[in-house]
């Protein structure tokens, strides 16, 4: 289990909510770690694919479900704001399948989902959904 613990904005960070998502996998008689890497770099990408070779053995199957939502319309958006969500929407997938297909044997399968608002931020969606429908 893998999150940042950011806000839904990207912003911040807590360490203790991956923790507790993997605390009630386990509750559940599930199996779980938890993991706050930054995925949307390559280094946190690697981490957790790292950590989870090391505890499990292997990887039958990544998700990457990863994503922020932005509070501000289209048109106040900068491209600061735009590379933020880029980095996490495109390059946590990029970053953890890299670092999960450099070690032989170990990778099965992959999933990839992102959420319609994902890419522009839920503000951003609504906007564009106002302006087409009016």
């Amino acid at each position: 289990m893998n999150d940042l613990g950011t806000e839904v904005s990207g912003f911040g960070k807590d360490s203790t909510i991956a923790e507790q998502v993997a605390d009630c996998i386990r509750s559940r008689g599930g199996e779980a770690i938890a993991n706050d890497s930054n995925v949307s770099t390559p280094e946190g990408g690697s981490d957790l694919i790292a950590t989870t070779i090391e505890h499990f053995g292997r990887i039958d199957l990544l998700v990457n479900n990863a994503g922020i939502c932005g509070s501000q319309l289209f048109e106040d958006a900068t491209l600061d704001d735009f590379d933020h969500y880029w980095r996490v929407h495109l390059g946590g997938p990029v970053n953890t399948v890299k670092a999960a297909d450099s070690r032989e044997h170990h990778f099965a399968s992959r999933v990839h989902e992102d959420a319609p608002s994902g890419g522009c931020g839920s503000r951003l969606a609504e906007a564009e959904r106002s302006h087409n429908a009016g």
